[in-house]
């Protein structure tokens, strides 16, 4: 086994007895070199030294609860391995999770690694890596503590601050990125109201001599593409790919909190609280993906390139978030330069969502007209 993918889903991975990878908290274990590692929403186990493992947690405030919680506990056994790990020596009981897997595993031989964030123990060991090559992670620190200019992949997603960090990314690896991937989650409203990447392309272009690849969030307004944005993104001399995510400004297309029954928009306070504005077909785009608007920003970015030739650009619209249910609209479409075909059938929509009513989108081909 070279590679591991792990999800977690609630807190099954620290109760009730330390499900955390290595799960022989007496340690001795050792584990195959991993060289791919992928965790999602995994829990650390975030503790103070002397606080690792106290045995059944009271996590509800009812008397009889707490009782049935530590029956449970006694039932299922996990009073043995706590029992154990009481008897070794103190050094041993006062090692985490993240020590024991540090223990356990070689993490400089990763190659791909992908998680939120980690601890420093973790950050310290991966900063004398050299093999570590593609990352995805929202954790600056990590990123930046790595040797200069050894990832050739970064995908920094729903990180805070993303814009400000970026300068200190690239100074550390710029020179090796051949792929770049800087942009919100599609449910994620701050990228939506605080702007985008436009005026850090420059510093893209200046700041990388490999990239080739880049992923990003674009935004547009209700009538218009954004043909000055995806200017500036040609204007990186070595890109021949590009992954444009549409974000429209219009607080309708923003997500819909289902508990609370209102737009996130007016949470936010970025609407009176009277009436939105979004509950009639109007409010919806007068523009739309298609691979008719595709075609015409693609054609226009090949015009405004500079240096490498544009290959391939992909347009994404609506909610790709791992967590869709399927109650908005989404689209994607793949447009490529290919010399046998004619420019008209350079762009294709590969995957389209039928669960948005067409007739909620007023289309406006005035917009589709020559730059």
């Amino acid at each position: 086994m070279s590679s591991l993918d792990l999800s977690i889903d609630g807190f099954c991975s620290t109760w009730p007895d330390r499900r955390n990878l290595p799960f022989n908290h007496l340690g001795g274990e050792r584990y195959v070199d991993l060289k791919v590692l992928k965790l999602d929403r995994y829990s650390w186990d975030w503790r103070s030294e002397k606080d690792v493992w106290t045995g059944p947690e009271c996590r509800l405030r009812g008397k009889l609860d707490c009782f049935m919680d530590t029956l449970y506990w006694f039932y299922k056994g996990h009073w043995k391995s706590w029992l154990k790990w009481r008897k070794q020596p103190k050094a041993q009981r006062e090692k985490t999770n993240v020590e024991l897997w540090l223990d356990a595993m070689d993490w400089t031989a990763i190659e791909e690694l992908s998680v939120e964030s980690v601890p420093d123990s973790v950050r310290k060991v991966l900063s004398q890596s050299r093999a570590l090559r593609m990352l995805k992670t929202t954790d600056i620190e990590l990123i930046t503590n790595l040797p200069n200019n050894t990832l050739t992949h970064l995908s920094f997603c729903n990180g805070f601050h993303m814009r400000d960090y970026l300068p200190d990314f690239l100074n550390h690896q710029g020179e090796s990125l051949q792929s770049l991937e800087l942009r919100w989650h599609d449910d994620f409203i701050p990228m939506q109201h605080f702007g985008g990447l436009d005026g850090d392309f420059d510093v893209l272009a200046s700041h990388t001599s490999n990239l080739s690849h880049l992923s990003v969030n674009v935004l547009y307004n209700d009538t218009t593409w954004p043909f000055e944005t995806i200017e500036k993104i040609a204007t990186i001399p070595t890109l021949r790919k590009v992954d444009l995510w549409m974000d429209s400004l219009s607080k309708c297309s923003w997500p819909y909190d289902s508990q609370l029954g209102v737009p996130e928009a007016e949470i936010l306070g970025f609407s009176d609280g009277n009436d939105s504005g979004c509950e009639s077909k109007e409010a919806f785009h007068k523009i739309h993906l298609n691979s008719t608007s595709a075609s015409k920003m693609f054609k226009h970015m090949k015009e405004k390139k500079q240096g490498d030739e544009l290959e391939e650009a992909t347009f994404w619209e609506g909610n790709w978030s791992t967590e869709w249910d399927g109650e908005t609209s989404r689209v994607k479409v793949v447009c490529k330069a290919k010399t046998d075909l004619n420019m008209e059938e350079w762009c294709m929509v590969e995957q389209e969502s039928d669960d948005v009513s067409q007739e909620s989108f007023f289309w406006d081909e005035s917009v589709f007209t020559s730059v």
